[in-house]
């Protein structure tokens, strides 16, 4: 019976699946079509039909090939110990949710693929495609949700992670050593991989409607891609080194396979990648328009990407019981939850972790939507072009601030995980500044006069660094562990007057910046504008090295690997960067941005003059 049905599903497949592609590439590239015909329209549901029809059948094997499924009458173990399992109705709802899930996914790729690719399309058809290019999306996540539900309880959990062949051939269910002469493929690169193309074909569509051209960002991602690689491995070997990385071999960095990467630092380093392409290779394209489209797009790779977690059962929340408030969950995703950090050891019956990869994937495809068209959209008249790239870093790192706390201990980064807390910081303050930086810019570009809005910016900015001695600054903690906790925390004030000569230089040049911000501030308010550009130069300049200093001065202090707190003297001591230093430099280097968007605004329109003038 199984095998019967494994053959017609394939066959069904693969022919529905040829006659659906071949029928829509065919009628994509035939320059003298601008309609789907009756015949175009019959062999394209009939492909997508028959292909549906293959998927139900081989899910139907998959329930037929193993006896002990319909024998499997209750749970034995795990998150739902003896409740009962109803395999009659898990096979319909997987047969059911198959086929719809298999229909809806291919009106989804037509859709797409006809909507995006076909130039020349009749109005109505194109708005009845766009429309089922839409509703296709909502239909296929429950038809899956459907299919999941009914095969979640014959599944083993945690669920395979990947698959590896070279010496031999075989699933990785759990986290395996990459040093046993086989080649492993994560599902987890998969994902990402899936989501990166994800957001390039949106971002291809706008750059289509804006150039009439495919093709454009080719290189970019294959630029802007390794890059945020780069940056993920980065930004985590900078914020574990001390626990991870100090006393071991340096080529450990370099493991990227063995995990170790964080979205905070490849978001970054990508972005700034693209946009570097964007500026030097690709001059015909606005920056300000190209990182609007990108940009936001890198929430809906995320949104995909962070379902590695979900199979590599790790980065998840604490733990808390299935029926506080989490009861709403599929079944094949509570399982996994029950899980341990990609271990088959699982948390007691009615426990789950706290699946925080979906809470930030469901915010992310949310975040999307909100900044593209509810920004975007919704409040054209009040912003300019690159604000919708300041939106995506002020939402990505709200949401990051926001669930931060609710991580498992076992997946901080640092101690006492400040490091990713002040991250999501840098990330919100980092959209607050893009958008101010522009939004300046371009109000002071049409100003002969100095406004006094910059000076009035740069000196709100830089004075919360100035309450740096009230801050806590550094963690100490064992060396190699970060369940122990941290030993002691430092406070600014203690740092620069008791462990840091170099840091109290810092700090007087973060006053300094500050209150030449003020001066500048006044003469502008008194309509001294010659005197007040010299104030303006020396507070960009000691924020600028105040801000460095405090950025680069971690370990510019006296404390030793050997501490002695309350009279329990601690070996092996490592300090960690808290919130006081990139507070400090955060408030520092958003003030000196605030000058240099004054700057690059005269230098703007100095050159329109001169080109104005070339016309004329």
């Amino acid at each position: 019976m199984a095998t019967a049905l494994l053959i017609i599903g394939l066959l069904s497949l693969i022919g529905g699946g040829v006659l659906f592609i071949y029928t829509l590439k065919k009628f994509v590239h035939d320059p003298t079509l601008d309609k789907l015909d009756k015949p175009n329209l019959i062999k394209i549901l009939s492909g997508v039909l028959l292909l549906s029809i293959g998927v139900c059948l081989l899910v139907g094997a998959l329930f037929s090939y193993d006896e002990s499924w319909y024998l499997k009458t209750v749970y034995d173990s795990g998150l739902f110990e003896g409740d009962s399992i109803n395999y009659v109705s898990n096979i319909s709802m997987s047969l059911v949710g198959s086929f719809f899930f298999a229909l809806s996914f291919s009106f989804l790729w037509g859709a797409f693929y006809l909507f995006f690719y076909k130039s020349k399309l009749d109005k109505d058809q194109k708005s009845l495609i766009k429309k089922v290019l839409i509703w296709s999306i909502p239909l296929a996540f429950v038809a899956f949700l459907l299919f999941m539900e009914g095969l979640a309880p014959y599944l083993s959990y945690p669920l395979v992670s990947g698959f590896h062949f070279g010496k031999e051939w075989g699933w990785d269910y759990t986290y395996t050593s990459h040093n046993d002469g086989n080649v492993h493929i994560a599902w987890y690169g998969v994902i990402i991989l899936f989501g990166v193309l994800v957001s390039y074909w949106v971002c291809d569509h706008a750059f289509y409607k804006e150039f009439h051209k495919h093709g454009i960002l080719d290189t970019l991602v294959l630029i802007a891609f390794p890059a945020g690689i780069i940056g993920a491995r980065i930004w985590y070997v900078v914020g574990n080194w001390n626990l991870e990385f100090a006393n071991n071999d340096f080529k450990y960095v370099f493991y990227i396979w063995d995990g170790g990467l964080t979205i905070l630092g490849g978001a970054f380093a990508g972005v700034l990648a693209g946009y570097l392409f964007i500026k030097l290779r690709r001059k015909y394209v606005n920056p300000r328009f190209a990182i609007d489209v990108c940009v936001p797009s890198v929430l809906l790779a995320q949104a995909i990407g962070r379902w590695g977690n979900f199979f590599n059962v790790e980065v998840y929340g604490k733990q808390v019981a299935l029926s506080d408030g989490w009861s709403w969950l599929p079944k094949f995703i509570s399982m996994q939850m029950n899980c341990v950090n990609h271990q088959s050891i699982g948390l007691a019956a009615g426990q789950i972790n706290v699946p925080l990869y979906l809470v930030e994937s469901l915010l992310s495809i949310a975040g999307y939507f909100i900044i593209v068209y509810g920004v975007g959209k919704g409040l054209k008249k009040y912003i300019v072009k690159g604000d919708l790239a300041g939106c995506y870093f002020l939402w990505y790192g709200i949401v990051r601030l926001i669930m931060e706390p609710m991580r498992n201990s076992n997946f901080n980064m640092g101690t006492d995980n400040a490091w990713s807390i002040s991250n999501s910081i840098v990330y919100i303050a980092i959209g607050v500044g893009i958008i101010l930086f522009l939004h300046l810019h371009d109000y002071l570009l049409g100003k002969e006069k100095k406004d006094f809005l910059q000076p009035l910016f740069a000196f709100l900015l830089a004075l919360p660094a100035c309450f740096f001695p009230f801050i806590r600054s550094l963690t100490a903690s064992i060396s190699g562990s970060s369940s122990l906790g941290s030993v002691e925390i430092f406070s600014g004030f203690d740092i620069i007057f008791n462990h840091s000569s170099s840091l109290l230089v810092a700090y007087i040049f973060i006053l300094i910046g500050t209150f030449a911000a003020l001066v500048e501030l006044g003469l502008v308010l008194l309509h001294k504008d010659a005197y007040g550009k010299y104030f303006s130069y020396a507070s960009m300049a000691f924020l600028f090295l105040g801000g460095l200093m405090f950025l680069l001065g971690k370990d510019w202090t006296d404390l030793g690997s050997t501490l002695t707190v309350n009279g329990t003297t601690y070996k092996n001591v490592v300090y960690s960067l808290s919130y006081g230093f990139v507070l400090t430099s955060l408030g520092a280097f958003l003030s000196l941005s605030t000058g240099l968007s004054s700057l690059l605004a005269r230098h703007d329109a100095k050159k329109a003059q001169l080109e104005q003038r070339a016309d004329v």
